[in-house]
């Protein structure tokens, strides 16, 4: 449905009738007739006249455009259910209708930042897992995405998307200017839960690269940054993650390393209790990462917490 059929629906769903819903703050004379006329797709309102309309028929403006469909958002939609169901329960369909868009994108000279975001997130998620198919992101896309950032004066989704994209493929110089530029987003309080979540994600995995890198100064400082970011985030995986990392931290820099063994592993068996399996996954991997060298160690704190906890890592 486009919106001026959303519209219609949600009206005689509550047996409406367009006078019921007339926008007349501002003209109390207003004209049933002007609104029918935008009902069947011939007349425009303005901005103010149609929150008013949304107002009177009770529905939210994000609540009527998840119900419409504008040529982008239905490919949005439909790349986004794509991309999950490849990533999680791939086959021969899923997959062709997946490369058939990439390769649509791909094609493209000239790309929306949306376009560019979900081609070089098909390039970050399929890469490894179908390299015949799909190249890694390139050193050009990364050029020509920090370029575009470095640029940007006003950040939106889009663009928290290309950074998660990015960031960890960046070097530390550029990775704290973009940092300083995109956290903390701008006016938080008017964004969607899925703009913070590409920005907070970015700063976790930028977190995790540190720590696999072994640069322990520079995880700490994004460790402090991203914790500054709790009171704007409702994102318990990120919280409890930045904790997890701050811990592994700790445990890699710190004498007392049983102490915050066993604060990781409450924190995996606390995942484990809420079904959480893909998260205790990620921590399994980035554990492993810090102390794969150091294998005598990780059997003896393994031992140590044997009665203690069914859970193992």
């Amino acid at each position: 449905m486009q919106i001026n059929e959303s519209l219609r629906f949600f009206r005689k769903n509550n047996d409406q009738t367009l006078k019921d819903i007339l926008p007349t703050k501002n003209n109390p004379k207003q004209s049933p007739s002007k609104l029918s006329r935008f009902e069947l797709g011939t007349e425009r309102v303005s901005i103010r006249e149609f929150l008013e309309i949304l107002d009177n028929v009770s529905i939210a403006p994000e609540e009527i455009l998840k119900f419409s469909n504008t040529d982008a958002q239905t490919e949005q939609q439909q790349y986004i259910t794509l991309s999950t169901l490849c990533m999680k329960k791939p086959n021969s369909s899923k997959k062709n209708a997946l490369l058939k868009y990439y390769k649509h994108l791909d094609s493209k000279e000239k790309k929306t930042t949306r376009e560019l975001s979900n081609l070089l997130s098909i390039k970050f998620h399929f890469s490894k897992l179908w390299k015949k198919d799909i190249p890694p992101i390139s050193q050009a896309e990364i050029e020509q995405v920090n370029t575009h950032l470095l640029n940007r004066k006003y950040y939106t989704k889009y663009d928290y998307s290309l950074l998660l994209m990015i960031c960890t493929l960046l070097p530390e110089n550029t990775v704290a200017k973009l940092i300083r530029l995109m956290i903390p987003i701008t006016d938080i309080e008017k964004r969607t839960p899925e703009t913070k979540a590409y920005a907070y994600n970015s700063l976790r995995n930028i977190i995790t690269t540190r720590l696999h890198e072994n640069d322990l100064h520079n995880a700490q400082k994004y460790i402090l940054i991203a914790k500054r970011q709790f009171s704007h985030s409702t994102d318990y995986r990120f919280k409890i993650h930045v904790i997890f990392l701050e811990y592994l931290l700790e445990y890699a820099t710190k004498p007392e390393k049983l102490d915050y063994y066993s604060k990781i592993v409450a924190l995996m068996s606390t995942l484990q209790e809420i079904g959480e399996f893909r998260e205790i996954e990620s921590m399994r991997s980035d554990l492993d990462r810090v102390i794969e060298s150091k294998q005598d160690l990780k059997e003896s704190l393994e031992r140590s917490f044997a009665e203690n906890t069914s859970f193992t890592v």
